[in-house]
């Protein structure tokens, strides 16, 4: 699994610029999203699953399930990876 090492700096502000242009962060939640994050809990078998974003100062969660906080701070545990987590 690949982590925020991997990835070149000169990817950050593209991916960020990217990110703010989705237009998706600190919005309410959505069924179609919490549906996604319900069935990936139980495909996995697994008490906690979020589908979450990050940003330059944090890990916002648009959908969780198992989980009461709404985001981290990006510097506890974030991993960057090359393909999303399931």
């Amino acid at each position: 699994m690949a982590s925020g090492a991997d990835i070149p700096p000169s990817f950050e502000a593209p991916r960020l610029k990217a990110l703010r242009s989705y237009q998706v962060l600190d919005t309410d939640p959505e069924p179609s999203y919490d549906d996604i994050t319900e069935l990936a809990s139980e495909l996995r078998g697994t008490p906690i699953a979020r589908l979450s974003l990050v940003d330059a100062y944090r890990q916002w969660f648009k959908s969780r399930v198992g989980l009461e906080a709404p985001k981290n701070p990006s510097q506890l545990g974030v991993l960057r990876p090359r393909h999303p987590l399931l």
